[in-house]
């Protein structure tokens, strides 16, 4: 049954939720999970199109599983239950990978804009020598008793390592500013 329902989603979509199958949103608060774990741990049955800008959403069939995780086991045969137990223990035994903190010296050069009237006007800050803590893609440093965190892969940021070596010194350059294109 083509067409759409009220801008929202198509009339498919609305069938296959009448039929018991849940988007990622629905099935990640069924389970009590993160939408992430979910995303990785299970496979979609189908999808079906939602809003008004036709995204193509993935429906999942938690029936089972949903059955399995509150021991309403009638009608179900051995090897569905086993594979909700196997996707149900996945679902408990999921760990995040853990972030890695990194810490070094660096020289940072940052570019902030800030509007005056119809315009936007660079401003350029450099911090010279400050003890950098990275983690994940973000930078947080300490400069005169300010705390600043950063994205290290935006667009206006410069960062250079300092390594010591034997008295040397090495600067690597990690990120580049980006150009803007002008159409």
């Amino acid at each position: 049954m083509s067409g759409y329902n009220n801008f929202s989603k198509s009339n498919n979509a609305v069938d296959a939720e009448l039929n018991g199958l849940v988007n990622l949103t629905k099935a990640s608060r069924l389970l009590n999970t993160n939408s992430t774990i979910l995303k990785q741990v299970l496979e979609p049955e189908e999808w079906h199109h939602t809003s008004k800008h036709y995204n193509r959403t993935n429906y999942y069939n938690l029936t089972t599983i949903l059955k399995v995780k509150e021991n309403e086991l009638d009608g179900l045969y051995d090897f569905e239950i086993e594979e909700a137990k196997e996707i149900l223990k996945k679902i408990a035994n999921f760990k995040k990978e853990k972030i890695q903190e990194i810490q070094y010296n660096a020289t940072i050069l940052i570019t902030e804009f800030e509007k005056r009237g119809s315009r936007w006007i660079p401003n350029f800050l450099k911090f010279k020598n400050v003890e950098v803590t990275e983690k994940g893609s973000y930078i947080f440093f300490q400069f005169e008793n300010k705390n600043f965190k950063k994205n290290k892969n935006g667009k206006h940021i410069l960062i250079t390592k300092i390594i010591n070596t034997t008295n040397e010194r090495i600067t690597i350059i990690c990120k580049q500013f980006k150009k803007r294109k002008n159409k």
